[in-house]
């Protein structure tokens, strides 16, 4: 399913407007009901979105890739403080 999210800090650093999700502005009950609808509608909009969303979350958000990240930040900081 293609995420629909609104223009909120959280959700929209994840959602790439039109890629692999569509976005709507925040308070805009309108706009929300357009963007569920034209998922809904256009179904290889839909399928193109779910594929590049997966691809994405396997890129960027598995488990792995997430301790990895966190993994290198925390030897990041450590370094940069002169701790090892």
């Amino acid at each position: 399913v293609p995420l629909v999210v609104s223009k909120a800090q959280g959700p929209s650093q994840f959602v790439r407007d039109g890629e692999d999700g569509l976005m709507f502005d925040i308070d805009d009950v309108d706009g929300l009901a357009s963007q569920m609808k034209r998922v809904i509608a256009d179904k290889a909009l839909c399928e193109k979105m779910v594929s590049n969303g997966f691809q994405r979350y396997l890129d960027e958000f598995t488990k792995e890739k997430s301790v990895s990240a966190y993994l290198d930040l925390y030897l990041q900081n450590l370094t940069e403080r002169k701790m090892i």
